[in-house]
């Protein structure tokens, strides 16, 4: 569930961008949460334009490898979340943070097991 529409966060970026406000100011007169949220919107709108908000499938899954090499870049740039959400195009920071705690908590091995039911596995229905 998106709970800002491309348009609205296109809306709000804009007015930013053209000197409508601080980003307190802004995120305060439309009811979003923090003034962080407002920058990593204008962050994402400089880096990839009208493209920024895009809604992406959600069947889009990053595989192991790919996490390593965020983790990896992040680590050694010493960058924040956000950063490097926005330098992979990964829409939610917190992804990143959920990858991180996996690789701490469990290892690498965390970062390639993939969700949900292993495709060679079998169900035995019967129906009568």
């Amino acid at each position: 569930m998106v709970k800002f529409s491309s348009e609205y966060r296109k809306k709000v970026v804009l007015e930013y961008l053209e000197g409508g406000g601080s980003l307190k100011e802004l995120a305060k007169k439309y009811g979003i949460s923090s003034h962080r949220t407002v920058l990593d919107w204008v962050n994402r709108y400089k880096k990839y334009g009208d493209k920024a908000f895009n809604i992406r499938s959600p069947k889009s899954v990053f595989d192991g490898t790919f996490k390593m090499e965020v983790l990896e870049w992040m680590w050694s740039n010493r960058a924040s979340l956000p950063e490097t959400a926005l330098r992979f195009d990964i829409s939610t920071p917190s992804t990143i943070w959920s990858w991180e705690k996996k690789y701490r908590e469990k290892g690498v091995e965390a970062l390639f097991n993939r969700r949900g039911r292993p495709k060679d596995m079998k169900t035995n229905h019967k129906h009568n």
